[in-house]
């Protein structure tokens, strides 16, 4: 079992942190600062996908990463099984859309990628689904599994950094905080190169009346996405680095006809 992953345009569009309060922590001066924030929709998710949700953002939550220090994200989570309260919800299987345990958690994955982009931590490792996810843009978004797809971060900052993370009241919400602000300002940019359409496959039905259509499924197009995180000092020098470049293939739309 495997997570999959997921004309010219020139749109750039910006990622911009959202604040908002946090599950409480002890209060601590290594973690005073809050150093980014990005807070993603439950908006739509069934009851199974929240629950797993709750339960995942339980246990990253108050995760500590040390300077210089890598962190995973599956490696903290565990395995996502019904012994640990994790239960059947859809998510993303070879390319289907099918129930599995842990449906949903990568939804966090990504809400941490994002918050992540902007705290200004390194990216160790990170795959794209196979389909464009709802709850982030194209291009940033982070598919997991138990098995060969994680998310990986390095805290390149001389002090420790925290994750705060909550999954309720119809969002989710992943802080970092630190000991201190660092000076630079950080952009986060997604540019579509290119956009495909979706064919449409028409399909007899013999269920239908003769010469009748119905819509089975709508298409999805393909697109391909790159984003780059632009690093600006106080004095005003930039750095800026791709960190992906992703091609979400199209889907095909079917339609249904009764045979003349």
């Amino acid at each position: 079992m495997r997570l999959c992953f997921a004309v010219a345009c020139l749109a750039i569009v910006a990622l911009v942190a959202v604040v908002t309060p946090m599950c409480a922590l002890t209060p601590h001066p290594q973690f005073s600062h809050r150093l980014a924030s990005f807070t993603t929709t439950l908006e739509g998710r069934s009851s199974g996908q929240k629950r797993n949700l709750a339960l995942a953002a339980a246990l990253i939550h108050g995760q500590v990463i040390e300077p210089g220090q890598p962190w995973s994200f599956v490696g903290t989570l565990g395995p996502m099984t019904p012994e640990r309260g994790f239960v059947k919800s859809n998510a993303y299987l070879d390319g289907e859309t099918r129930p599995a345990y842990g449906g949903g958690c990568c939804q966090l994955a990504s809400t941490v990628y994002n918050a992540a982009l902007l705290a200004n931590l390194e990216i160790v490792a990170r795959s794209r689904h196979i389909w464009p996810v709802r709850s982030v843009p194209e291009g940033l978004d982070a598919a997991i599994n138990d098995e060969t797809l994680d998310l990986r971060l390095r805290n390149p900052h001389p002090f420790p950094v925290r994750l705060r993370v909550s999954a309720s009241g119809g969002r989710v919400v992943v802080t970092f905080a630190g000991a201190k602000r660092f000076p630079e300002r950080v952009t986060v940019q997604r540019r579509v190169l290119e956009t495909v359409a979706a064919p449409e496959l028409v399909r007899t039905d013999d269920a239908l009346p003769p010469g009748e259509f119905k819509r089975r499924r709508r298409g999805r197009r393909g697109v391909r996405v790159v984003v780059e995180r632009t690093i600006t000092t106080p004095d005003g020098a930039q750095r800026r680095e791709t960190l992906s470049d992703d091609f979400y293939g199209p889907r095909n739309g079917i339609v249904a006809v009764g045979e003349r």
